[in-house]
């Protein structure tokens, strides 16, 4: 493919994403409406960080901040079509509002937005993966390890701060503020980022988080104290990866929530608010909706290293002279199922956010971007026995499903 044609390539293909926006097929975050990032910054508010006010911000706070203690809980996966399921009517019922995901919809870009109230185009966390290009190095990002390895990024000399450059609010709550997550997560270098000067609990399971939540609001109440208390859920985003979002297991475990989190709502005191949302949605997919890029792979000859982002908005770094060649190949596996755009297109769109990149992000987003436009993902795997390659719910896309997200108060 000539550079001429690349041009006319990625142009043709900016027009489907476009198609697909306005035809519904896609859903693109936008600050047009409320959104994760108007409830993150809400909570921010809430939490006494200095951030300025905004139309859609001050509409959620309304709902959140009408008693002293506000129970956040931050269902992982938990978007609007999980509520489609007639026996989460309970929760579907109290929707208070629908917000738009960031995107990419996946949990690494929405909980740094958890941390600093911005787009994923500003924090620059691309996704699951990332390529630090300065350092030829690819990551895992939250588990803060080498990629291929498994090794913490510490024996790699990679501070803390040169993942996550934008700090994280919670360092300037002035409210008594506690993070409740899997006790697993607690110590994990990410959660020293996002905790700031919040008290990290980390918990057993549910019914040990959810007792511990009650004795606080409690005491909160005695004590006559404003508060936010945030509580972390991975358990059903893990079963959806397992076994599907439609799937018996998955559909379960939010009956066994829905029921859960009523009961702590309705034992709180008086002076506590409980409210629900989600980071993002899932798709189910199979196999044949997978494309693997394995070792070998002629699209890797195209690459500076393997794809990273997410399987359904992957990011490339192409080598000097091979974008032509990467995008034609590219082609060839996914038809018009992926459009892949050129990061200064994906910019003008603004596809990460309502800004312009931070110098992070364009370093991190690579030189090209693929958006699926079906169900569609597309990633690098060690093997066909790779982990990933058997999940079945995926997010990191445009689609509703993985975008819309709700607002519950209880």
């Amino acid at each position: 493919m000539s550079e001429a044609n690349l041009t006319r390539r990625v142009t043709a293909q900016a027009a489907l994403v476009e198609e697909a926006l306005s035809d519904g097929r896609l859903r693109l975050p936008s600050p047009a409406v409320p959104s994760f990032v108007d409830l993150v910054n809400a909570v921010h508010r809430g939490a006494g960080v200095p951030v300025a006010p905004a139309p859609h911000s001050d509409d959620i706070a309304k709902h959140l901040f009408d008693r002293d203690h506000l129970v956040i809980v931050l269902v992982d996966s938990m978007g609007m079509a999980a509520l489609d399921d007639p026996a989460c009517a309970d929760l579907r019922g109290r929707v208070r509002m629908e917000l738009d995901s960031v995107f990419p919809a996946t949990t690494a870009c929405a909980i740094t937005t958890v941390a600093t109230g911005l787009w994923p185009g500003r924090h620059g966390v691309p996704g699951w993966y990332a390529y630090l290009q300065e350092r030829d190095l690819s990551v895992t990002v939250l588990p803060y390890t080498e990629r291929h390895s498994g090794r913490t990024l510490r024996r790699f000399g990679v501070e803390l701060s040169e993942l996550w450059p934008e700090p994280s609010r919670f360092a300037e709550v002035t409210e008594d503020m506690e993070i409740h997550m899997p006790a697993r997560y607690v110590r994990s270098t990410f959660n020293r980022y996002l905790s700031g000067r919040c008290r990290a609990r980390g918990y057993r399971s549910l019914r040990h988080a959810a007792r511990r939540i009650r004795r606080r609001s409690r005491r909160l109440q005695r004590r006559g104290m404003r508060a936010v208390t945030f509580w972390y859920i991975p358990h059903y985003d893990t079963l959806c990866h397992d076994h599907g979002v439609a799937s018996a297991q998955a559909r379960g475990v939010l009956r066994d929530l829905q029921g859960m989190l009523l009961e702590l709502a309705g034992a709180l005191p008086d002076g506590a608010r409980m409210a629900l949302t989600a980071d993002h949605g899932l798709i189910d997919l199979n196999p044949d909706q997978k494309v693997a890029i394995f070792d070998g792979d002629p699209v890797l000859d195209c690459l500076r290293t393997v794809p990273s982002g997410e399987g359904r908005t992957p990011h490339f770094h192409a080598r000097p002279g091979r974008g032509p060649e990467l995008v034609a190949r590219l082609a060839e596996r996914c038809g018009d199922r992926m459009a892949v755009l050129g990061l200064d297109e994906a910019e003008d769109m603004r596809l990460f956010g309502p800004e312009p990149l931070s110098e992070q992000a364009r370093r991190r987003f690579g030189d090209y971007v693929g958006v699926a436009l079906e169900p569609l993902s597309v990633g690098y795997y060690r093997s066909k026995d790779s982990f990933g390659l058997k999940n079945v719910g995926i997010h990191g896309g445009m689609s509703p499903d993985e975008v819309r997200i709700p607002l519950i108060v209880l």
